[in-house]
């Protein structure tokens, strides 16, 4: 990808977000279904999926119940590490506006995980 000076290299996210904005469903709700049936594909029932509670703007994956999978949610206490719990366990509204579990769940076994799902507009190979 060239950058807008010009030049070749590692572009900004501002030219990325730029680059994907034309690319991604500007409605949620068409991103959520395209989305929920492109991992449909990929996720077996007695899968344990740790993924995250969207909030308006980001995709609603709960579709995918209906693959039997279940499901975990991240806690991000006021201090510490996340902390992950089962996915059918109280929430409530975290000061950054995500649904998170509220404090007490029980804690979900690490192990257990099989598929980690990751809020993000694109990944680069790197990981950046």
């Amino acid at each position: 990808m060239e950058q807008a000076s010009g030049g070749v290299g590692s572009p900004s996210k501002s030219v990325w977000r730029y680059w994907f904005s034309g690319r991604v469903p500007a409605d949620p709700a068409s991103a959520s279904r395209m989305i929920v049936a492109g991992l449909a594909l990929l996720i077996s029932e007695g899968d344990v999926v740790l993924t995250f509670s969207g909030m308006a703007d980001e995709p609603d994956l709960s579709a995918l119940r209906a693959v039997g999978a279940r499901f975990a949610l991240t806690r991000t206490p006021d201090e510490g590490p996340l902390t992950v719990h089962p996915g059918e366990s109280p929430v409530e509204r975290h000061r950054w506006g995500f649904s998170q579990p509220v404090a007490g769940s029980p804690h979900l076994d690490l192990d257990l995980i099989t598929v980690v799902l990751v809020p993000a507009v694109a990944l680069g190979r790197d990981g950046s």
